[in-house]
């Protein structure tokens, strides 16, 4: 017998993930962790708003000029995770990875999760 998530389960799943999946970690070429970035950072431009929206969307904005990014680094991903040192809960891994080439170059990362609703 099979068993079904009801709308009220998926709501507290997005409820959950909104409340608990709050850092990103920036991926190298390899998909190295290069960086964390904490929620409270200024270059996080959307954060999961409202745990009934579908989905559920964070945005990170990158420059060259930020401190963690030189010249050559290259992005290959991110990850969004629970804590800081924590483990993947979704990651995003670029097929072309981003190389910063110019102080003005500019990189957004979107992590856009499709949870069902009923």
């Amino acid at each position: 017998m099979s068993a079904n998530i009801t709308s009220e389960g998926f709501k507290q799943i997005r409820e959950f993930i909104q409340n608990k999946w709050k850092y990103i970690q920036v991926l190298g070429e390899n998909n190295e962790v290069l960086f964390t970035v904490e929620p409270n950072d200024t270059r996080i431009g959307t954060q999961f708003d409202a745990y009934l929206n579908n989905p559920l969307i964070m945005e990170l904005y990158l420059q060259g000029t930020d401190p963690e990014i030189s010249i050559g680094t290259a992005i290959g991903g991110a990850n969004l995770v629970a804590e800081i040192d924590g483990e993947a809960m979704v990651s995003v891994v670029y097929t072309n990875k981003f190389v910063f080439q110019n102080p003005e170059d500019q990189l957004a990362i979107r992590i856009q999760l499709q949870i069902p609703t009923i």
